[in-house]
């Protein structure tokens, strides 16, 4: 996370860190006395220290207690003997290892409890080397998505990867590396070619991709763990990947675009009802497997879920930074009228609707924003509901790849991205970014990319499910669902929804899984969803944690147990929630009870003692 934007109350020094220290003095001196003895290169901070409150930080901090988010001892690694000594001294001292590159882990399994060590390798291993010759890219797990994917746009290659700039490549790719083209080309996992790794014992090995008659059971097993077997560092530390990447020369025709529109109750369930028939069609082989969808739906709120293209042009047409409402064209002034965000066209006015929701909040009186007190302005910037004294309207996005896997003589058919146009899906786009004959590489790199370090800064309330086929009753259920917490203006009862939606169905996901080396589960799947409650507290709304969970519970048992989304419970490592106990959910990680116990085998093979075991969401040895 960006440290100079951090707020008051995340970087205040906590009681429990306080109390802890205290409690745990002689422990803490004794681990000071031999961190300083083995002389790492890089640097450590112990807890207590001046700057540990800030280093621990990271995604999840704000959603989990303290004691779950905070190492014992913090480690940078200089380099590979810095690892191989942190070993050492956890295996003397009973401590166990989280493994961090950078990015963030929802369930914050990157971080551990006060007892254990965290190694950050968000800096450690920055090489980038591509052959072009060979066409082979090696690079350290350090690179954050953001910057790999700019290297790669440069040297005209690209590879499957997510969304989120500042994830970083070694959780990435233990966990799949699943977003954009993976219809077309499978996740990012699917392309390594082999793997550097540091074992519990220490020692380093070269693990390379598994071929009959030349690797052996060993490396096999190896791979098959590290790439699908769990959230990422449980079975050792990788420290560098190799990949066989896409060039761009090979796909001249390819594609990327972009629709934004406001978001409305009737656009929703028509956005979600056409995924729906896509993923039929995808799966059904009508739609070519190099054509890629993804939706995201996002309310009212301090929204950072847009790459820089769609900022761009929504702050041309006043709707973010320093534009005004004035400014906006006539059409645009009635779509917000509609959803009762703007009244008068003047941008110090309130719709009808919002004053009485307003009045209902004892707010009588306060027909204009500039009649507000200034508590009550703050709060509502806080919320997100305004910026700069805008309102911050909520948001449809269609991001869609024409990969062109068929090369020169393959033309893009731009029906199947049009098709969100129509008038009983979503209608015309308010921001509409069609570009034709773009490399894949460059919308990786600069269109399908979130430049920021969280989709909303809130703590959070996670979802996100994998279905093998999509139910009739599904835009139905889900538009009920989401509604309840967006309501008529995009958000009630301080709840902020994230939410998107990937075609997996009838492409390269599916077929590089027959190959069975890697140990990724629900690989077959046709839809995933994500619907996350980023909820805010203060004067307007209390107890919102608690609602966010409530409403997230109401979705369980519509979606899995009534089956509006799925028939069983499938989930991916890469977006942990719920139950911090694996082996209480592992059916819901793991598509059999071989593969399960086939890991955890070889877990029992490479870290018998539980080193990379920091805590509870991790395989048991067998």
């Amino acid at each position: 996370m960006d440290l100079e934007k951090l707020t008051a109350w995340q970087i205040e020094r906590s009681r429990f860190i306080d109390t802890y220290v205290a409690e745990h003095k002689k422990e803490l001196e004794e681990l000071r006395a031999k961190a300083n003895s083995l002389v790492f290169e890089g640097q450590w901070i112990i807890i207590g220290d001046d700057e540990y409150t800030q280093k621990r930080l990271q995604y999840a901090t704000t959603s989990f207690v303290e004691e779950e988010v905070s190492p014992r001892i913090i480690l940078y690694p200089a380099g590979e003997e810095d690892i191989q000594k942190a070993i050492a001294l956890c295996t003397e001292l009973g401590m166990a290892i989280a493994v961090r590159t950078g990015g963030h882990q929802y369930c914050g399994y990157s971080s551990t409890l006060p007892i254990n060590m965290q190694i950050d390798l968000s800096k450690t291993f920055p090489l980038y080397d591509y052959d072009t010759e060979t066409n082979v890219l090696r690079c350290g797990v350090s690179h954050s998505l953001g910057s790999w994917a700019k290297l790669n746009h440069n040297n005209g290659i690209y590879l499957p990867m997510g969304v989120c700039a500042f994830v970083h490549l070694g959780g990435h790719v233990h966990t799949g590396g699943w977003g954009m083209v993976a219809r077309s080309h499978g996740i990012l996992a699917d392309h390594v070619l082999g793997f550097d790794i540091i074992l519990a014992s220490g020692e380093k090995e070269r693990i390379v991709r598994p071929e009959e008659g030349k690797t052996t059971q060993h490396n096999d097993d190896v791979y098959f763990a590290v790439l699908g077997g769990g959230k990422g560092g449980d079975f050792g530390i990788v420290t560098h990947w190799e990949f066989r990447p896409l060039r761009d020369k090979d796909f001249p025709n390819s594609a990327c675009y972009t629709f934004a529109w406001l978001w409305s109750k009737k656009r929703m369930e028509g956005a979600v009802r056409k995924m729906a028939q896509l993923s039929k069609l995808c799966a059904n082989g009508e739609i070519p497997s190099d054509y890629e969808f993804m939706l995201t739906i996002t309310g009212t709120g301090k929204m950072d879920l847009l790459s820089e293209p769609l900022k761009e042009g929504l702050k041309e047409l006043g709707i973010l930074g320093t534009g005004k409402l004035d400014m906006l064209s006539d059409s645009v002034k009635d779509e917000l009228k509609e959803l009762g965000i703007l009244g008068t066209g003047k941008m110090d006015m309130l719709s009808a609707p919002v004053k009485k929701g307003l009045k209902k909040l004892e707010m009588s009186g306060a027909d204009k924003l500039d009649l507000l007190s200034d508590q009550m302005k703050d709060e509502l910037r806080e919320l997100g509901i305004i910026v700069d004294g805008i309102l911050v309207p909520p948001l449809i996005q269609m991001w869609m790849c024409f990969t062109n896997k068929g090369g020169e003589d393959e033309k893009f058919d731009d029906q199947w991205f049009e098709s969100f146009t129509e008038e009983d899906v979503c209608g015309k786009p308010l921001l509409p970014i069609r570009l034709k004959t773009t490399p894949v590489s460059q919308g990786l790199a600069r269109h399908f990319i979130m430049r920021q370090d969280r989709e909303m800064e809130y703590p959070f309330v996670k979802r996100s499910r994998v279905t093998m086929d999509v139910p009739e009753v599904f835009p139905e259920t889900y538009t009920e669902r989401m509604y309840e917490i967006l309501g008529p203006f995009g958000t009630l009862h301080g709840q902020h929804l994230v939410s998107q939606q990937q075609i997996y169905a009838g492409g390269a996901v599916t077929e590089n899984g027959k190959a069975g080396i890697t140990s990724y589960s629900w690989r077959e799947q046709a839809l995933a969803m994500s619907h996350d409650s980023f909820y805010s507290e203060g004067l307007l709304h209390t107890h919102t944690q608690k609602k966010a969970e409530q409403w997230q519970s109401k979705n369980d048992e519509a979606f899995i147990e009534q089956d509006g989304f799925a028939d069983a419970d499938m989930r991916m490592f890469a977006y942990t929630f719920g139950n911090r106990v694996l082996e209480d959910v592992w059916p819901c990680y793991y598509d059999s009870k071989e593969k399960y116990e086939r890991l955890r085998r070889i877990k029992g093979m490479l870290d018998p003692n539980g080193l990379f075991s920091a805590d509870q969401f991790s395989l048991k040895p067998l």
